[in-house]
């Protein structure tokens, strides 16, 4: 399973778009209890492989309404589909190891919000 880079979200506010608080985990950074997410009757989970690995990708079984997002969650979400559109799950993974806030973190360790104002510029 992964979520990046949406899961950091808004790096001025040293805030995460979904309120969850990240770890470091082996693909990249996880929510900490991303297993009760992934059982939500919410979401639809579609299962893929990456390496020898189970992936999960995270979709709603009803269309989201836009107006729920601010005009800025909504240009963060515009920019992180526009930069990450070609990439597919390695990319993504090896993306997120190379980001300050994987890399400054061990393992299971929470990954501060404060990490967070120093992410890569997405393009």
């Amino acid at each position: 399973m992964y979520y990046y880079p949406v899961c950091w979200g808004l790096k001025e506010d040293d805030r995460s778009m979904t309120g969850l608080v990240y770890k470091h985990m082996p693909f990249g950074a996880l929510p900490i209890a991303y297993d009760e997410i992934i059982s939500l009757p919410t979401v639809q989970i579609v299962e893929e492989m990456v390496w020898d690995d189970v992936c999960y990708r995270i979709r709603p079984y009803k269309d989201v309404n836009i107006s729920d997002f601010s005009l800025e969650e909504l240009n963060v979400l515009e920019l992180v589909a526009t930069t990450f559109q070609h990439y597919n799950s390695k990319d993504i993974i090896d993306y997120m190891h190379k980001e300050k806030a994987y890399v400054e973190t061990m393992p299971n360790q929470i990954i501060p919000y404060s990490l967070s104002k120093q992410l890569d510029e997405l393009r």
